[in-house]
């Protein structure tokens, strides 16, 4: 738990949103928004990548290496550098001249940070699931999806419609969300069901299968972002970049994927003419 001399930060959602509310002002004013974390109504607990947050802050700050270390290894934050951070006056000036240099350091990457879309988790979400199926199995199929609702903008309304889908999946009975990734407009990944469950996406065909959701309806297609976020995915899905409750065992594009009403005995339209854009994906 991070060590803050004002902030107490087990589980206590208004807190927590307190500090990501405070890191991301500070990744703006130094024009790091790509460093920014996403920050929701409701349940929100501290999570590794608002650590993360406030260690690159403290970073860009000026804290030593020394002091960013120990903030890696143990986890926590010194009450001397929350300080710090708060209260940039209490830098000295060769602390504020590195603090410069790490900045400009970290603008000059930007690009290829910029390449790894932002993620949101069920844990940061609170979603709990039950194997109502039992376990997925090997992996051997994908499937594309909408929601045939309305769309998802950015990561807050991707938390929302991942929240609803949840309660709503449950309430049919099949123990939580039933699509494995959903992705914004603006290209947020939300990572869902986990790798290790079964869900019910797709009637009578969901052994081995992963499922990715577009949140829109029919006549929807998928923003330029939402293409870059999926082919990333097909790419990306099954390295160390995906946490790992989320990880494919395998390359998503080494089996096959088609749209969910291509599969067998399945009475919808989904994912309309976003099927289109899947297919031009997979």
């Amino acid at each position: 738990m991070l060590q803050l001399d004002v902030l107490t930060l087990d589980k206590k959602s208004e807190q927590v949103r307190a500090l990501a509310n405070a890191m991301n002002r500070r990744f703006e004013t130094r024009s790091l928004k790509d460093r920014q974390v996403p920050v929701f109504d409701g349940p929100m607990t501290l999570t590794r990548d608002l650590v993360d947050a406030t260690v690159t802050c403290a970073w860009a700050l000026g804290a030593s290496r020394a002091t960013l270390d120990a903030m890696q290894r143990e986890d926590n934050v010194p009450v001397g550098v929350a300080r710090m951070i708060r209260n940039p006056g209490l830098r000295t000036a060769k602390q504020k001249e590195l603090g410069q240099r790490r900045v400009a350091q970290m603008r000059q990457q930007r690009k290829e940070r910029s390449t790894v879309p932002k993620f949101i988790t069920a844990a940061q979400l609170g979603l709990s699931f039950q194997d109502v199926f039992g376990p997925k199995g090997n992996v051997v199929r994908g499937a594309g999806h909408y929601t045939a609702g309305h769309r998802a903008a950015n990561a807050a309304d991707l938390a929302n419609e991942m929240r609803n889908d949840h309660r709503f999946h449950k309430g049919k009975g099949w123990g939580g969300l039933s699509y494995e990734v959903m992705v914004a407009d603006d290209g947020t990944i939300g990572f869902g069901n986990p790798m290790r469950r079964k869900s019910a996406a797709v009637a009578s065909t969901n052994t081995g299968m992963v499922n990715i959701c577009c949140p829109g309806t029919t006549g929807d297609r998928m923003t330029a972002k939402q293409k870059a976020s999926v082919k990333w995915l097909m790419d990306n899905w099954h390295t160390n970049a995906v946490p790992p409750a989320h990880r494919l065992p395998k390359k998503a594009r080494s089996f096959g994927w088609k749209g969910h009403h291509e599969y067998p005995s399945q009475s919808t339209a989904c994912p309309g003419v976003m099927l289109n854009d899947y297919k031009e994906i997979f």
